[in-house]
């Protein structure tokens, strides 16, 4: 492999976990609104916007997760043609 292929291959390496470390995030802000409206229902809070950001979070990890799954697999098709 030329040193500008194993480049390339590390560059898109770290993007790899730069992605998984979005969705990882996305997974802690859901994880927390969810805590969030848990204790503004057992506190007797009206919940509707934070049911809305809820879903708004929920929706965006999906387009997340999807937009990721398009490129790792980009990714492992670019990997097979530099070995």
């Amino acid at each position: 492999m030329t040193h500008d292929a194993e480049q390339d291959r590390l560059e898109r390496d770290r993007e790899h976990r730069t992605l998984v470390q979005a969705d990882e995030e996305g997974e802690r802000r859901v994880a927390a609104q969810m805590l969030l409206l848990e204790q503004l229902r057992a506190d007797g809070h009206d919940t509707r916007l934070a049911e809305k950001l809820l879903a708004s979070l929920q929706a965006t990890l999906t387009e997340w997760r999807t937009h990721r799954e398009l490129i790792v697999k980009r990714i492992a098709q670019l990997n097979g043609r530099l070995l």
